[in-house]
């Protein structure tokens, strides 16, 4: 394991207190979102973009979720789903702008409308800087990744 995964995930560990209410979903979200940001899209639109995000993120992407979850323990299961998630909405935002809002809340994308699933409060300075600065540290880590 390399020393640049163990570096991130301190650095994920440190965007809230472990007591903190929300910060297994703060964590898992942040995740999920700075995934989906460095995930590959389509330059158009195609036939099936969850089988095109299949072929093209999928391992990438389990790859990465599994090294996390090997020093931070997240919801391996729920991080895939949400990563899909928010890559589908960049997807249709992409490719069919004037049938997406732009003004969709990610949290509300990602919540899925299933009561606590996140308990991520949008009003929440503290915990919009600390998500804010989660998916920038993932996001650094995937691109020095795939630079270097």
């Amino acid at each position: 394991m390399s020393d640049t995964i163990r570096s991130t995930v301190q650095q994920l560990r440190n965007l809230v207190n472990p007591s903190d209410v929300g910060r297994k979903e703060l964590l898992n979200m942040t995740i999920a979102l700075g995934v989906a940001n460095v995930a590959v899209l389509p330059s158009s639109s195609v036939t099936s973009p969850t089988n095109w995000y299949n072929t093209n993120n999928l391992d990438l992407v389990h790859e990465f979720v599994s090294e996390l979850n090997e020093l931070l323990v997240i919801d391996t299961k729920l991080v895939m789903k949400q990563i899909f998630r928010a890559w589908q909405h960049r997807y249709n935002v992409l490719h069919y702008a004037a049938r997406t809002s732009f003004v969709t809340p990610m949290i509300a994308i990602l919540n899925d409308g299933t009561a606590n699933e996140y308990r991520i409060d949008p009003t929440n300075s503290d915990q919009m800087a600390a998500l804010g600065h989660g998916v920038y540290v993932v996001m650094s880590y995937l691109t020095g990744k795939s630079n270097g």
